[in-house]
């Protein structure tokens, strides 16, 4: 037996006994959680090197580590993962330190980008001009990957159709869209059953400028980007008037 994993609310332990584990609903999986919020190949555990890793595989409602939702990482002896909202301590024996795992793209970029008072240094203009490329990110407040705006036009909600999923179920489907335009970012809510918020002022479309805070239901982002060299800053009456040229030429009408 390579370790155990022990519900934290109490119940029988589950028995880690081979170095590679498919952890999910169905019942081929090597350890099987039968709640319908656990996704049918909700996540991998391995071990490598002495210490336990653990790889979310795109499930709807994510895979945490001492509470921070993880993509790819290590998992240290005493660990608490969360798959879905089931609990469980991740008890093994290890010698040495953890090794530690490379950071992702967007992780090396994002170094740098925010000083003290949490606002962009001048490293964001160098970290964002790759063009249509690398349009900026957005940068979880209170700590997260940051998440690159890597196309022109972006669609966020909990989908896994979407440009920008986020894996919360109190985001809509669809919850909003982003587009680059006139040298900035601007965003449309969709309709959503929670709101999208710009600086904590609910909103149905409006301009994005560097440094805004961006809500989606009840997760916040700050938006770092770099306007296009030249482009003048945008009002609110611009966006309006922009939107309602693009409709008139279309023989329609701005929904309210």
């Amino acid at each position: 037996m390579l370790g155990i994993l022990k519900p934290c609310k109490g119940g029988t332990p589950i028995p880690l006994t081979k170095p590679k584990l498919l952890v999910g609903r169905k019942n081929f999986c090597d350890i099987t959680l039968a709640f319908p919020n656990v996704s049918s190949r909700h996540s991998e555990l391995e071990l490598k090197d002495g210490f336990w890793f653990v790889r979310d595989l795109k499930s709807t409602n994510g895979t945490y580590i001492d509470g921070k939702e993880c993509e790819y990482d290590c998992a240290k002896p005493n660990s608490e993962l969360r798959f879905a909202r089931h609990r469980f301590t991740l008890e093994y024996e290890a010698k040495g330190e953890a090794p530690k795992v490379e950071p992702t793209h967007e992780e090396i970029v994002s170094e740098g980008l925010l000083n003290k008072a949490g606002f962009a240094t001048e490293d964001v203009s160098k970290a964002t001009s790759d063009g249509p490329a690398h349009r900026g990110q957005l940068f979880p407040v209170g700590g997260g990957s940051p998440i690159p705006l890597n196309a022109d036009h972006l669609l966020v909600g909990r989908d896994r159709g979407c440009g920008i999923r986020l894996k919360s179920n109190t985001v809509s489907s669809r919850h909003c869209e982003l587009e680059f335009m006139q040298g900035y970012w601007l965003v449309r809510d969709m309709d959503s059953h929670n709101g999208t918020f710009v600086n904590g002022k609910k909103i149905e479309q409006c301009w994005l400028l560097p440094n805004a805070v961006l809500q989606i239901s009840n997760l916040r982002f700050k938006v770092l980007y770099r306007p296009t060299e030249g482009a003048p800053v945008p009002t609110e009456e611009g966006v309006f008037s922009f939107t309602r040229s693009l409709l008139e030429r279309a023989g329609l009408k701005r929904r309210r």
